[in-house]
């Protein structure tokens, strides 16, 4: 029989947070994504052109999404040290949230599924 739901509510409180695999996994795929793109970027040599697609790739998305909601002045003026900075680490966190998200709806329906095969 399980227990009441006041002792699983103070269980729970007590413990220490557990981090997101998903989310660590979407986050970490995005890192990696970032990572490439820096040393190909490094490693193009004298090719401007390809060094600047490359630098602009792991941001491209979210910058046209500031654009369309009327901040390209702003991420226009930044340096690449600053859009990864002000860009890449938001991304990261909302990509961890999501896999924290997703991790949490499977919790729950898990906690779902065996409850209603106890019945």
């Amino acid at each position: 029989m399980r227990p009441p739901l006041m002792s699983n509510v103070r269980f729970h409180v007590l413990q220490r947070p557990r981090l997101s695999r998903i989310g660590l996994f979407f986050a970490g795929i995005y890192l990696v994504a970032v990572i490439a793109c820096l040393l190909l970027a490094l490693s193009s040599g004298a090719d401007f052109k390809g060094r600047f697609v490359y630098l602009q790739l792991p941001l491209v998305l979210q910058a046209s999404l500031l654009q369309s909601i009327g901040l390209s002045p702003i991420v226009s003026e930044l340096s690449w040290v600053a859009g990864y900075l002000l860009i890449g680490l938001p991304t990261m966190a909302l990509l961890y949230w999501a896999g924290w998200l997703v991790d949490r709806l499977r919790a729950s329906q898990a906690r779902l599924v065996e409850e209603l095969r106890a019945k």
